[in-house]
């Protein structure tokens, strides 16, 4: 009544196998021994200067989901392809991807698109955009996208490692 619930033991957690007696719908762990929440930064590198970069999370045992607004001012020596700076390294999938996002708004990429598909690497704590031209052509995930004066605003979720 006065508290919280507090886990005293490394991984360990708040067990559901009960919820399931019979044993179906569950091929993995039913412990709850991850919850947290938090801020993070998305960055180009090198010498880019923003305008705004912002960015949060929640992690709810391995899936992560992120929140995030970057504007770039100037892009300077940062990539024009990779957004870096994830709270959490991501899954290493082999070729599958992990993740699953979408930009809720863009505008001055370098190159011109009609939408976009955020993507994070495997095993690692960074992230590409794919993209479908007006032509109906996917550019693959290393087109080049910011540039000065990009605008990103996206949500995506992420399985951690």
């Amino acid at each position: 009544n006065t508290g919280n619930l507090v886990i005293g033991t490394s991984g360990k957690g708040i067990d559901f196998s009960a919820a399931t007696p019979d044993g179906t719908g569950s091929t993995g762990s039913e412990v709850l021994d991850d919850y947290e929440e938090g801020s993070w930064t998305p960055v180009v590198g090198g010498d880019a200067t923003y305008t705004i970069q912002s960015g949060i999370y929640v992690k709810v045992g391995k899936m992560v989901h992120v929140q995030a607004k970057i504007i770039i001012n100037v892009i300077g020596t940062g990539s024009t392809t990779l957004l870096t700076g994830l709270p959490f390294s991501s899954v290493n999938a082999g070729y599958a991807t992990t993740s699953s996002g979408t930009p809720n708004y863009f505008s001055g990429l370098a190159t011109s698109v009609v939408s976009l598909n955020p993507t994070v690497d495997n095993n690692s704590a960074q992230m590409r955009f794919a993209g479908l031209t007006a032509a109906a052509v996917i550019m693959n995930p290393t087109t080049t996208v910011f540039a000065d004066a990009t605008r990103i605003d996206f949500s995506m979720v992420y399985e951690a490692a």
